[in-house]
């Protein structure tokens, strides 16, 4: 019995994401190959540790988890993640919001096991 799609991160973000012992790496950079690029909203000057935006980060990472999700043919019972935009007439910006829902054991907030399927 098995869940009804791959749970591994590789099967989820692909070429672009690696890890190692304490660190996962995320392919960001405007030079990487556009298959290995998962933020595809960040470039490499926004992501600059010293004079980048954590923000342009943040959207980034969130955009992408959105993306990823809504391309799985069957996508996760006990995830979602949904996305809202919307303009505010008073300043002509958009704003973006984005719900994650994740079930976790109460007794130790981990993820919960997805149904199987036989």
């Amino acid at each position: 019995m098995s869940t009804p799609y791959n749970t591994a991160p590789s099967a989820f973000f692909g070429a672009g994401y690696t890890a190692t012992t304490g660190s996962i790496i995320l392919g960001t950079v405007d030079n990487s190959m556009p298959a290995d690029r998962l933020l595809t909203e960040l470039t490499d000057v926004e992501a600059n540790a010293d004079t980048g935006d954590f923000r342009a980060i943040v959207f980034a990472l969130m955009e992408m988890l959105y993306q990823k999700q809504q391309a799985m043919p069957v996508k996760p019972v006990k995830q979602t993640i949904v996305r809202s935009t919307y303009e505010d007439p008073t300043t002509g910006e958009f704003l973006r919001a984005y719900t994650v829902q994740l079930r976790l054991f109460a007794s130790s907030l981990e993820v919960t096991a997805e149904p199987t399927i036989p």
